[in-house]
């Protein structure tokens, strides 16, 4: 295998930080769901094991953007309303198409 230290390091830091943040619940995207179940199964936690929530992850607000989370112009918890509202005024949202439109 010809793997680059940041392939080894971030499936172990994945799997640690909800060990080091002692969660109850931890809630991820699907593209995480593998590495975060093999934590899980392997933990030593005294009967107390967290519950691993997948999700699909949401699409960016242009065309065409796969994820959200790697977005310019994510929309995040701490925005403004006036800042959510602006974002998804700038979104790509055509008329009568439903396939690949964010905003639905």
């Amino acid at each position: 295998f010809n793997l680059s230290s940041l392939q080894l390091l971030y499936p172990c830091m994945q799997r640690a930080d909800i060990f080091f943040l002692e969660v109850d619940i931890c809630l991820l995207g699907m593209d995480q769901r593998e590495v975060k179940m093999l934590a899980r199964d392997y933990c030593d936690c005294d009967n107390k094991k967290p519950i691993i929530l997948s999700h699909h992850m949401l699409p960016g607000l242009k065309q065409g953007e796969e994820n959200m989370s790697k977005s310019d112009d994510a929309i995040f918890m701490e925005d403004e309303v006036a800042e959510v509202n602006a974002k998804i005024k700038k979104a790509y949202c055509p008329p009568k198409i439903v396939n690949g439109n964010p905003c639905l």
